[in-house]
């Protein structure tokens, strides 16, 4: 949780464009953490998920679908196809299962806490 905010106060305080960049290990645990979270992040989201064979970046490079960090401020938001208010990590499960034909992950779980991390890194 402590990362989620943290994560959540560095994207409000830069607002817009490169929302976070990972320094290098500067001793301090909580920079530290998040610094390995967006690293492990950035491996998760070109991972390829179930039979789908997707991988996140696949879809979310460039174009329409691009993703921007940025565009993580406009959650929790209302999601037509679920039909209801969905999370960050809710819509990141959702891709994961729809598009990729994968597993969800677990909420909260050390590896969607890391691809969210990374995501708010794109812009």
């Amino acid at each position: 949780m402590r990362l989620h905010l943290t994560l959540a106060v560095v994207a409000l305080a830069l607002g817009g464009g490169l929302l976070f960049r990972p320094a290098p290990a500067s001793g301090d645990a909580a920079s530290d953490a998040l610094a390995a979270a967006v690293k492990a992040g950035e491996a998760l989201w070109n991972k390829t998920y179930g039979t789908g064979s997707k991988s996140c970046a696949e879809c979310h490079k460039t174009g329409p679908n691009a993703m921007k960090g940025s565009r993580l401020k406009s959650y929790p938001k209302f999601d037509k196809t679920l039909n209801k208010v969905v999370t960050v990590q809710q819509k990141l499960n959702q891709m994961l299962v729809d598009k990729s034909k994968g597993t969800a992950l677990e909420l909260g779980s050390v590896e969607l806490n890391a691809i969210e991390a990374y995501a708010a890194t794109l812009r």
